[in-house]
């Protein structure tokens, strides 16, 4: 049996090999299974030979997993580099290994190499790629790289802009152009989200596709190659910004060499390589999302763009690839972030435009930065582009539908449904009946039939989730957000609405701060106060302990 896309296996074998080892880590028994059935798909689908290939490939990520976490350091004079620096925490890089640094960690600058006395502890975190923990007791000696160069220069273009334009709009620019997200708000976040664009916000194929094309329109392909690569290591060199980087150079490369282009097989061959050389990469939301947004593309673009053939070329392109980069984004953005924007159509459309063009002038702002009238004038220009994007969104906002909150059922039924759909069109036509009692299930699931009080907690935030039937109702404190959209939403309509939701038979009362709450109900009344350790528990209280994600209770449990 030929296989069409030999890359395509042996990508997905590199994935279950890492996945084994994650799996293993909990449950040996399970990971077994879990093996078993991966061959045996391989073998339906692709023969045995692809079966034995697919062997070697996830032995060979699997040792690579275990040589990457199974690591030990015993001496006391470490070569650390640092790569990422927060108000909070600091990472580095240790023989190629992800760690923690802690202790002496002051006076350590993003993306330098240290040498240091201390010593490495052992602690896996596989999810967040981190092998250990390394306990700086004094720094030695400091060694300035291009990475930690990058960073500096991205700091001082970030306090320029910040003179001319305003911190918040600096911190939109260095976001959307650069990668950045240390200075953006969480406002700000959350209506990009609302909007469905927060791709925006990090270097992928979009930024780097516009600025290859534009340099390559401007200088050969040295060239645009040459500046675009040091463009992904100015913004940190994250996953999507290398999967995108790949692609687009392989593409060129194959068009100067005469050979066919197979897109499909270029992104398996980019997330190959970048899961070998760091097997974490495959739990990076980041990664996942930049490479099941980009196959979706691939593979539904042109179907989405022809079945919308009378809609004008631009607005017709646009949706297309917004339609197309969710097929296989959207189980992703439902359980990770449980919420999912119904207005990604409406972002792609009017926004990305706004901000492509503020792409454009923010790295044109690096070029200009030595050029003082010339970087005063893209200052200009990127103060109106703002200004316009802030005004497309106050409009947009009018027309804006509510976040969609999804549950695993929903994502479930989705995944069924595109298998369904993939086997109809391969010729198993009685599976077009399959989505019926999906969707009965879908329904049934999004059914509250016991009215309940969810209270969620959030760093320090406090709020009342409240779910009764197909209602779905968030209640949050008037400090707690800032972005006035949302702030509407939940307050006029609910806060603002006597103080009370009734839900069945039961009333749940409350106040604005969120501090006096209390349920009503025929067999009388329960006072909710939030978990307070230096209170005692009284009889007139229902203390509700709540823990990292949330404290439920069901009306009808409570007498």
């Amino acid at each position: 049996m030929s296989v069409k896309r030999p890359l395509v296996n042996l990508c997905v074998a590199a994935f279950a090999g890492i996945l084994f080892y994650d799996i293993y880590e909990y449950s040996s028994l399970c990971a077994v299974l879990f093996a078993a059935l991966f061959f045996l798909l391989v073998f339906i689908i692709s023969g045995k030979k692809m079966m034995f290939v697919c062997m070697i490939m996830m032995s060979v990520a699997l040792a690579d997993t275990y040589v990457y976490y199974n690591f030990y350091e015993e001496g006391r004079m470490l070569k650390v580099s640092v790569t990422d620096v927060s108000k909070d925490d600091i990472y580095g890089d240790l023989q190629g290994r992800r760690v923690q640094i802690i202790g002496e960690k002051h006076n350590l600058y993003k993306g330098d190499d240290y040498v240091v006395t201390g010593f490495y502890k052992n602690s896996n975190n596989i999810e967040k790629g981190i092998c250990g923990i390394v306990n700086v007791e004094k720094v030695i000696s400091r060694k300035q790289t291009l990475k930690g160069c990058m960073a500096r220069f991205n700091d001082k273009i970030y306090e320029r802009l910040k003179e001319s334009i305003g911190e918040r709009d600096t911190s939109i620019v260095m976001s959307a152009a650069f990668g950045n997200k240390d200075y953006i708000s969480e406002d700000d976040k959350d209506t990009l989200n609302e909007f469905g664009v927060s791709h925006i916000i990090s270097v992928s194929g979009f930024h780097i596709s516009l600025i290859y094309m534009i340099l390559l329109k401007i200088s050969g392909f040295y060239v645009s190659t040459i500046a675009t690569f040091l463009y992904v290591i100015f913004t940190g060199s994250p996953p999507s910004a290398l999967r995108a980087f790949f692609m687009m150079s392989v593409l060129m490369l194959s068009k100067k060499a005469m050979k066919n282009y197979d897109a499909v097989s270029s992104l398996c061959l980019s997330a190959l390589i970048l899961v070998l050389y760091k097997p974490y990469n495959l739990f990076s939301i980041g990664f996942l999302l930049s490479y099941a947004a980009a196959l979706g593309i691939i593979l539904f673009h042109r179907k989405i763009r022809y079945a919308m053939y009378k809609l004008p070329e631009r607005i017709g392109e646009a949706v297309s690839i917004s339609l197309a980069a969710q097929v296989f984004a959207f189980p992703i953005i439902a359980l990770c972030f449980k919420d999912v924007s119904l207005n990604f159509i409406w972002g792609n459309l009017f926004l990305v435009p706004f901000f492509s063009i503020m792409i454009i002038l923010g790295d044109f702002s690096i070029a200009a930065y030595f050029i003082e009238p010339v970087f005063k004038i893209l200052c200009i220009f990127i103060k109106v582009n703002i200004t316009a994007i802030r005004g497309c969104i106050f409009l947009l906002d009018k027309i804006s539908l509510p976040m969609l909150r999804v549950n695993v059922s929903i994502v479930c039924v989705y995944c069924i449904l595109l298998i369904c759909a993939y086997f109809y069109l391969n010729g198993f036509k009685k599976l077009k009946y399959a989505p019926i009692p999906l969707l009965f299930y879908m329904l049934f699931s999004m059914y509250n039939f016991n009215p309940k009080i969810t209270f969620v907690r959030q760093k320090y935030d406090k709020g009342v989730y409240i779910e009764s039937g197909f209602s779905k109702m968030i209640i949050l404190k008037k400090s707690q957000y800032n972005n006035f959209n949302y702030l509407d939403y939940n307050e006029k309509i609910y806060l603002d609405n006597g103080g009370y939701i009734k839900i069945g038979n039961s009333v749940f009362c409350y106040d604005k701060t969120l501090s006096n709450m209390y349920i009503r109900n025929k067999s009388g009344k329960v006072n909710i106060k939030w978990l307070d350790k230096d209170k005692k528990r009284s009889s007139d209280y229902d203390i509700i302990d709540i823990d990292e994600n949330g404290g439920t209770i069901y009306l009808n449990k409570i007498n």
